[in-house]
Protein backbone atom coordinates (compact mmCIF):
# COMPACT_ATOMS: atom_id res chain seq x y z
CA UNK A 1 0.00 0.00 0.00
CA UNK A 2 2.80 2.29 0.79
CA UNK A 3 3.82 1.99 -2.68
CA UNK A 4 0.62 2.46 -4.10
CA UNK A 5 0.22 5.68 -2.76
CA UNK A 6 3.51 6.73 -4.52
CA UNK A 7 1.72 5.99 -7.68
CA UNK A 8 0.46 9.65 -8.02
CA UNK A 9 3.45 11.13 -8.27
CA UNK A 10 6.38 8.90 -9.79
CA UNK A 11 6.80 7.39 -13.22
CA UNK A 12 5.54 3.59 -13.73
CA UNK A 13 9.40 2.67 -14.26
CA UNK A 14 10.63 4.35 -11.20
CA UNK A 15 8.36 2.54 -9.04
CA UNK A 16 8.75 -0.48 -10.93
CA UNK A 17 12.13 -1.01 -9.90
CA UNK A 18 11.16 -0.21 -6.41
CA UNK A 19 8.14 -2.51 -6.18
CA UNK A 20 10.31 -5.64 -7.50
CA UNK A 21 13.29 -5.24 -4.99
CA UNK A 22 10.42 -4.87 -2.39
CA UNK A 23 8.91 -8.50 -3.61
CA UNK A 24 12.25 -9.99 -3.60
CA UNK A 25 12.76 -8.71 0.32
CA UNK A 26 8.89 -10.25 0.97
CA UNK A 27 9.65 -13.38 -1.05
CA UNK A 28 13.02 -13.97 1.28
CA UNK A 29 11.41 -13.03 4.57
CA UNK A 30 8.30 -15.44 3.58
CA UNK A 31 10.66 -18.52 2.61
CA UNK A 32 12.65 -18.60 5.50
CA UNK A 33 9.93 -18.01 7.88
CA UNK A 34 8.47 -21.10 9.86
CA UNK A 35 5.35 -19.97 11.10
CA UNK A 36 2.30 -20.57 8.74
CA UNK A 37 0.17 -17.82 9.67
CA UNK A 38 3.77 -15.22 8.40
CA UNK A 39 4.06 -17.55 5.21
CA UNK A 40 0.15 -17.18 4.62
CA UNK A 41 0.59 -13.40 4.79
CA UNK A 42 3.56 -12.71 2.75
CA UNK A 43 2.03 -15.26 -0.38
CA UNK A 44 -1.02 -12.85 0.08
CA UNK A 45 1.68 -9.95 -0.07
CA UNK A 46 3.22 -11.18 -2.91
CA UNK A 47 0.16 -11.59 -4.61
CA UNK A 48 -1.02 -7.97 -3.58
CA UNK A 49 2.54 -7.04 -5.11
CA UNK A 50 2.48 -8.50 -8.43
CA UNK A 51 -1.01 -7.33 -8.95
CA UNK A 52 0.31 -3.68 -8.58
CA UNK A 53 3.66 -4.66 -10.92
CA UNK A 54 0.89 -5.76 -13.37
CA UNK A 55 -1.16 -2.36 -13.36
CA UNK A 56 2.49 -0.52 -13.66
CA UNK A 57 3.54 -2.46 -16.62
CA UNK A 58 -0.23 -1.81 -18.45
CA UNK A 59 0.73 1.63 -17.72
CA UNK A 60 4.52 1.24 -19.68
CA UNK A 61 2.27 -0.56 -21.71
CA UNK A 62 4.72 -3.33 -21.49
CA UNK A 63 1.60 -5.93 -22.16
CA UNK A 64 3.55 -9.29 -22.43
CA UNK A 65 4.93 -8.23 -19.01
CA UNK A 66 1.29 -7.47 -17.50
CA UNK A 67 -0.17 -10.48 -18.49
CA UNK A 68 2.54 -12.75 -16.65
CA UNK A 69 2.20 -9.97 -13.40
CA UNK A 70 -1.34 -10.49 -13.12
CA UNK A 71 -0.94 -14.39 -13.67
CA UNK A 72 1.67 -14.62 -10.67
CA UNK A 73 -1.09 -12.65 -8.83
CA UNK A 74 -3.64 -14.76 -9.27
CA UNK A 75 -1.28 -17.93 -8.45
CA UNK A 76 -0.15 -16.54 -5.37
CA UNK A 77 -3.39 -15.59 -4.39
CA UNK A 78 -4.86 -19.19 -4.99
CA UNK A 79 -1.10 -20.53 -2.56
CA UNK A 80 -2.94 -18.32 0.28
CA UNK A 81 -6.31 -19.55 -0.24
CA UNK A 82 -7.61 -16.47 0.47
CA UNK A 83 -10.88 -16.31 -1.95
CA UNK A 84 -11.43 -12.93 -1.88
CA UNK A 85 -7.68 -11.94 -3.29
CA UNK A 86 -8.34 -14.80 -5.69
CA UNK A 87 -11.08 -12.96 -7.06
CA UNK A 88 -10.04 -9.32 -7.00
CA UNK A 89 -6.76 -10.54 -9.08
CA UNK A 90 -8.89 -12.26 -11.71
CA UNK A 91 -11.10 -9.43 -11.63
CA UNK A 92 -8.58 -7.77 -12.71
CA UNK A 93 -7.00 -9.49 -14.95
CA UNK A 94 -10.83 -9.66 -16.59
CA UNK A 95 -10.58 -5.71 -17.00
CA UNK A 96 -6.51 -5.83 -18.15
CA UNK A 97 -8.21 -8.49 -20.48
CA UNK A 98 -10.86 -6.32 -22.05
CA UNK A 99 -9.32 -3.23 -22.21
CA UNK A 100 -6.27 -4.36 -24.26
CA UNK A 101 -8.97 -5.85 -27.15
CA UNK A 102 -9.78 -9.28 -25.84
CA UNK A 103 -13.19 -8.69 -24.34
CA UNK A 104 -14.60 -12.25 -24.97
CA UNK A 105 -11.28 -13.47 -22.73
CA UNK A 106 -11.92 -10.64 -20.25
CA UNK A 107 -15.64 -12.34 -19.93
CA UNK A 108 -14.55 -15.80 -19.06
CA UNK A 109 -11.79 -14.18 -16.76
CA UNK A 110 -15.26 -11.95 -14.79
CA UNK A 111 -16.99 -15.73 -14.67
CA UNK A 112 -14.03 -17.33 -12.63
CA UNK A 113 -13.70 -14.14 -10.60
CA UNK A 114 -17.52 -14.45 -9.32
CA UNK A 115 -16.81 -18.07 -8.56
CA UNK A 116 -14.09 -17.48 -6.56
CA UNK A 117 -16.07 -14.74 -4.50
CA UNK A 118 -17.01 -16.73 -1.98
CA UNK A 119 -20.57 -16.02 -0.26
CA UNK A 120 -20.16 -16.11 3.31
CA UNK A 121 -17.14 -12.90 3.32
CA UNK A 122 -18.64 -10.19 0.90
CA UNK A 123 -18.56 -7.16 1.57
CA UNK A 124 -20.36 -3.88 0.15
CA UNK A 125 -16.72 -2.63 -1.48
CA UNK A 126 -15.80 -5.71 -2.77
CA UNK A 127 -19.44 -6.03 -4.67
CA UNK A 128 -19.25 -2.40 -5.81
CA UNK A 129 -15.82 -3.19 -7.28
CA UNK A 130 -16.70 -6.59 -8.56
CA UNK A 131 -20.02 -5.46 -10.24
CA UNK A 132 -18.53 -2.00 -11.88
CA UNK A 133 -15.86 -3.98 -12.94
CA UNK A 134 -18.62 -6.73 -14.84
CA UNK A 135 -19.97 -3.41 -16.06
CA UNK A 136 -16.83 -2.22 -18.18
CA UNK A 137 -16.00 -6.21 -19.52
CA UNK A 138 -19.67 -6.33 -20.88
CA UNK A 139 -19.47 -2.47 -22.19
CA UNK A 140 -16.06 -3.84 -23.93
CA UNK A 141 -17.80 -6.93 -25.29
CA UNK A 142 -20.70 -4.52 -26.25
CA UNK A 143 -23.51 -6.54 -24.20
CA UNK A 144 -25.31 -3.14 -23.38
CA UNK A 145 -28.04 -5.06 -21.14
CA UNK A 146 -25.50 -6.56 -18.67
CA UNK A 147 -23.21 -3.75 -18.33
CA UNK A 148 -25.98 -1.27 -17.26
CA UNK A 149 -27.34 -3.92 -15.08
CA UNK A 150 -23.96 -4.51 -13.50
CA UNK A 151 -24.09 -0.72 -12.82
CA UNK A 152 -26.97 -0.56 -11.06
CA UNK A 153 -25.66 -3.38 -8.47
CA UNK A 154 -22.52 -1.39 -8.26
CA UNK A 155 -24.30 2.02 -7.07
CA UNK A 156 -26.47 -0.08 -5.01
CA UNK A 157 -23.44 -1.58 -3.17
CA UNK A 158 -22.44 1.91 -3.09
CA UNK A 159 -25.51 3.06 -1.00
CA UNK A 160 -24.61 0.92 1.52
CA UNK A 161 -21.24 1.82 2.02
CA UNK A 162 -20.84 4.68 5.06
CA UNK A 163 -18.46 7.50 3.87
CA UNK A 164 -15.71 6.65 6.45
CA UNK A 165 -15.90 2.78 6.13
CA UNK A 166 -12.40 1.26 5.15
CA UNK A 167 -11.90 -1.41 2.61
CA UNK A 168 -11.87 -4.93 4.59
CA UNK A 169 -8.47 -5.90 3.11
CA UNK A 170 -5.38 -3.29 2.46
CA UNK A 171 -5.35 -4.30 -1.79
CA UNK A 172 -9.16 -3.70 -2.19
CA UNK A 173 -9.70 0.39 -3.10
CA UNK A 174 -11.80 2.60 -1.47
CA UNK A 175 -15.06 2.35 -3.54
CA UNK A 176 -17.38 5.68 -3.21
CA UNK A 177 -19.77 7.37 -5.35
CA UNK A 178 -17.03 9.28 -7.06
CA UNK A 179 -15.54 5.91 -8.16
CA UNK A 180 -18.88 4.62 -9.16
CA UNK A 181 -18.84 7.69 -11.69
CA UNK A 182 -15.44 6.88 -13.15
CA UNK A 183 -17.21 3.35 -14.13
CA UNK A 184 -20.05 4.84 -15.11
CA UNK A 185 -18.16 7.37 -17.66
CA UNK A 186 -15.91 4.38 -19.75
CA UNK A 187 -19.30 2.14 -19.60
CA UNK A 188 -20.74 5.38 -21.31
CA UNK A 189 -18.34 5.96 -23.44
CA UNK A 190 -17.47 2.40 -24.39
CA UNK A 191 -21.50 1.75 -25.42
CA UNK A 192 -21.98 5.19 -27.45
CA UNK A 193 -23.53 7.45 -24.89
CA UNK A 194 -21.42 10.83 -24.86
CA UNK A 195 -24.62 12.95 -23.13
CA UNK A 196 -24.52 10.23 -20.21
CA UNK A 197 -20.93 9.53 -20.47
CA UNK A 198 -20.38 14.02 -20.01
CA UNK A 199 -23.14 13.86 -17.53
CA UNK A 200 -20.89 11.89 -15.38
CA UNK A 201 -17.43 13.78 -15.76
CA UNK A 202 -17.75 16.12 -12.48
CA UNK A 203 -18.33 13.42 -9.65
CA UNK A 204 -15.69 11.24 -11.72
CA UNK A 205 -13.29 13.71 -11.33
CA UNK A 206 -13.84 14.85 -8.12
CA UNK A 207 -11.13 13.59 -6.30
CA UNK A 208 -8.74 11.67 -8.59
CA UNK A 209 -6.49 14.59 -9.56
CA UNK A 210 -4.73 14.64 -6.10
CA UNK A 211 -3.95 11.04 -5.92
CA UNK A 212 -4.09 9.44 -9.37
CA UNK A 213 -2.90 11.19 -12.12
CA UNK A 214 -2.82 8.55 -14.75
CA UNK A 215 -6.33 7.56 -13.68
CA UNK A 216 -7.65 10.60 -13.75
CA UNK A 217 -5.96 11.42 -17.19
CA UNK A 218 -7.82 8.37 -18.17
CA UNK A 219 -11.14 9.97 -17.17
CA UNK A 220 -10.68 12.98 -19.17
CA UNK A 221 -9.57 10.90 -22.34
CA UNK A 222 -12.79 9.37 -22.03
CA UNK A 223 -14.36 12.97 -21.72
CA UNK A 224 -12.46 13.66 -24.54
CA UNK A 225 -14.13 10.91 -26.30
CA UNK A 226 -17.40 11.78 -25.68
CA UNK A 227 -16.94 15.32 -27.01
CA UNK A 228 -15.61 13.97 -30.37
CA UNK A 229 -18.67 11.87 -30.76
CA UNK A 230 -20.85 14.72 -30.32
CA UNK A 231 -18.70 16.57 -33.34
CA UNK A 232 -17.62 18.88 -30.44
CA UNK A 233 -14.07 18.44 -32.05
CA UNK A 234 -12.13 21.23 -30.46
CA UNK A 235 -13.53 20.54 -26.80
CA UNK A 236 -12.12 17.26 -27.04
CA UNK A 237 -8.81 18.49 -27.90
CA UNK A 238 -9.02 21.06 -25.33
CA UNK A 239 -9.82 17.81 -23.08
CA UNK A 240 -7.11 15.63 -24.14
CA UNK A 241 -4.14 18.20 -24.03
CA UNK A 242 -4.99 18.46 -20.60
CA UNK A 243 -5.12 14.70 -19.72
CA UNK A 244 -1.88 14.82 -21.41
CA UNK A 245 -0.56 17.59 -19.17
CA UNK A 246 -1.48 16.07 -16.23
CA UNK A 247 0.14 12.79 -16.68
CA UNK A 248 3.04 14.32 -17.49
CA UNK A 249 5.11 13.43 -14.57
CA UNK A 250 4.20 10.20 -15.11
CA UNK A 251 5.09 9.15 -18.50
CA UNK A 252 2.75 6.79 -19.37
CA UNK A 253 2.40 5.07 -22.35
CA UNK A 254 -1.07 4.00 -21.42
CA UNK A 255 -2.23 7.54 -21.16
CA UNK A 256 -0.14 8.60 -25.05
CA UNK A 257 -1.81 5.66 -26.26
CA UNK A 258 -6.24 6.53 -25.11
CA UNK A 259 -4.51 10.27 -26.41
CA UNK A 260 -3.82 8.70 -29.95
CA UNK A 261 -6.63 7.25 -30.03
CA UNK A 262 -8.77 10.11 -28.95
CA UNK A 263 -7.24 11.93 -31.95
CA UNK A 264 -7.46 9.20 -34.11
CA UNK A 265 -11.34 10.56 -33.56
CA UNK A 266 -11.50 13.90 -35.09
CA UNK A 267 -11.69 14.24 -38.64
CA UNK A 268 -8.40 14.74 -40.14
CA UNK A 269 -10.21 17.54 -42.07
CA UNK A 270 -11.17 19.81 -39.27
CA UNK A 271 -8.22 21.71 -37.64
CA UNK A 272 -7.89 25.04 -34.98
CA UNK A 273 -5.69 25.88 -32.31
CA UNK A 274 -6.62 23.53 -29.88
CA UNK A 275 -5.91 20.81 -32.07
CA UNK A 276 -2.96 21.82 -33.75
CA UNK A 277 -1.58 21.79 -30.19
CA UNK A 278 -2.37 18.45 -29.00
CA UNK A 279 -0.99 17.32 -32.32
CA UNK A 280 2.48 19.39 -30.93
CA UNK A 281 2.12 17.43 -27.64
CA UNK A 282 1.71 14.34 -28.91
CA UNK A 283 4.36 14.67 -31.16
CA UNK A 284 6.31 15.85 -28.74
CA UNK A 285 5.88 12.66 -26.56
CA UNK A 286 5.79 9.94 -28.65
CA UNK A 287 7.75 11.29 -31.61
CA UNK A 288 7.94 9.78 -35.16
CA UNK A 289 11.24 11.36 -36.12
CA UNK A 290 13.27 8.62 -35.00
Amino acid sequence: MAQRRREGSMSACELAGIVVEHLRLLRSVGGESQDPTARREATEGLSEGFGFLAWLSWDMWEIGSAQRYYQAAVRLARESRHRTLVAYMIGSLAVFSASTGNAHRGLLFLEKARNALPNSSRHAVVDAWMSSTAAITHAAAGDEKAAWGHIDDAEEAVTSISSDEQPPWPWVMRFDAAKLAGYRLTTAVNLGYPDLALECVPAATTAQARNHTAQYALTLLDQATAHSMKAEYEQSASVALIALNVAAVKNSHRVVRAAWRTRQAIPAAVTCDAINQLDARLHELDPIDI
